[in-house]
């Protein structure tokens, strides 16, 4: 009896599931239904517990599954764009409003880009330039490196491995 006991402290929340719907079937199996045999067959209960058998292993199957799918997904987290910084401004006198803006995107580790839109009456300019853990080997005008400062402010929505 102890070692059913210490068995019952090891099983995680899908077993202790399974374990329920095994009890539920087996109190199923008391109440006679129509045609089927009856509730102290052994073949009944053979069948019940095979039946009850195969649904633990789908279900522990498919647990597995959605751990590794979890695993996987927060093992990519890191990489995708969570940090973000905007900046608007009036870059030429000329051009009213502010309609130009640098725009930071990172992600948790602070590697991304910086990219900058120059309005101008006669033409617009787009530059891009890379970040590395928060720096970018180019330099960086004030209106970036605020956008870069604002996008390396913000917390990042999961954590940066370690």
């Amino acid at each position: 009896m102890l070692e059913i006991a210490q068995w019952l402290h090891t099983l995680d929340p899908s077993a202790w599931l399974a374990l329920a719907a095994l009890v539920l079937a087996v109190v199923g199996l008391a109440r006679p239904r129509a045609g089927a045999p009856a509730a102290g067959d052994p073949r009944s209960l053979a069948r019940r517990i095979e039946t009850l058998e195969e649904a633990l292993r789908r279900a522990e199957a498919e647990t597995a599954s959605l751990r590794r799918r979890v695993r996987e997904a927060e093992e990519r987290l890191p990489s995708h764009l969570q940090r973000v910084g905007l900046v608007r401004f009036r870059a030429f006198p000329e051009v009213g409003s502010d309609l130009s803006f640098s725009l930071a995107l990172l992600d948790a580790r602070g590697n991304g880009v910086v990219l900058t839109s120059l309005f101008g009456r006669e033409e617009t300019r787009v530059y891009a330039k890379p970040v590395h853990e928060g720096k970018s080997p180019y330099r960086l005008a004030p209106e970036e490196e605020q956008a870069l400062a604002q996008a390396l402010a913000s917390p990042p929505t999961s954590p940066a491995p370690r």
